[in-house]
């Protein structure tokens, strides 16, 4: 049996990332599942997702993915937005966007579907 790992809410957090890493790697775990939110926050989202990409994760899209690639208007552009939007090229903004807001997979015999937050949507908490 694959052994699994899901990560969620990387935000950027480059050393954070490379410790996961490290310990999915002494876990000999094959399968990363990304739940989104790789981008805001943090000041390396090009470096986790090259990373993650290297690994072959699996990604879902995120809000803050979502929110920080989508094409605004010059007038709705805040420094928030700007400044997230800096960190990131044109090509790795349209690949979070394009992302799949959910995963499915078989896990043990069960039918199993991953996403960011709730299946109808990236940014509704579901408690």
């Amino acid at each position: 049996m694959d052994k699994i790992a899901v990560l969620s809410d990387i935000h950027g957090n480059l050393e954070a990332l490379k410790a996961c890493l490290e310990d999915i790697d002494r876990r000999d775990i094959i399968i990363i599942i990304c739940l989104g939110d790789i981008i805001a926050k943090g000041v390396h989202p090009m470096e986790c997702i090259h990373l993650l990409k290297e690994r072959n994760a699996i990604f879902i899209r995120g809000n803050c993915d979502r929110f920080f690639s989508e094409k605004y208007s010059e007038g709705e552009i805040t420094p928030r937005i700007a400044f997230n939007q800096n960190l990131v090229d044109e090509k790795t903004r349209d690949f979070l966007y394009h992302l799949p807001m959910s995963y499915e997979r078989y896990i043990s015999g069960a039918y199993v579907r991953f996403v960011h937050a709730a299946p109808w949507a990236d940014d509704v908490y579901v408690g």
